[in-house]
């Protein structure tokens, strides 16, 4: 199929600073080494990490993806859906 970029985004809802680690991302469209594995996110702030690249995706529409976040000396897993999403238009010239 079409190469797909996964796009992942964290924003820091709380009153602190906090330091994200991405331990592990799993899904269908591979498992992949997030880069960077470490965010450091002040209050309100949004990051994304590097878009992983997977040529897996078919025609799916929907995805589930396993993924292990740890901050302050906890760890918590999630399972979120992977929603193909129209890539922007190309600016104008």
């Amino acid at each position: 199929g079409r190469p797909v970029m996964i796009h992942l985004r964290f924003t820091n809802r709380t009153a602190e600073t906090v330091t994200l680690v991405i331990a592990d991302f799993v899904s269908p469209l591979g498992n992949f080494a997030v880069r960077p594995e470490k965010l450091l996110l002040e209050p309100g702030q949004s990051l994304e990490t590097e878009p992983m690249t997977s040529q897996l995706a078919g025609a799916s529409t929907e995805t589930p993806a396993t993924l292990v976040l740890r901050t302050g000396g906890k760890s918590e897993k999630k399972t979120l859906a992977l929603k193909p999403v129209a890539p922007p238009p190309p600016p104008a010239n």
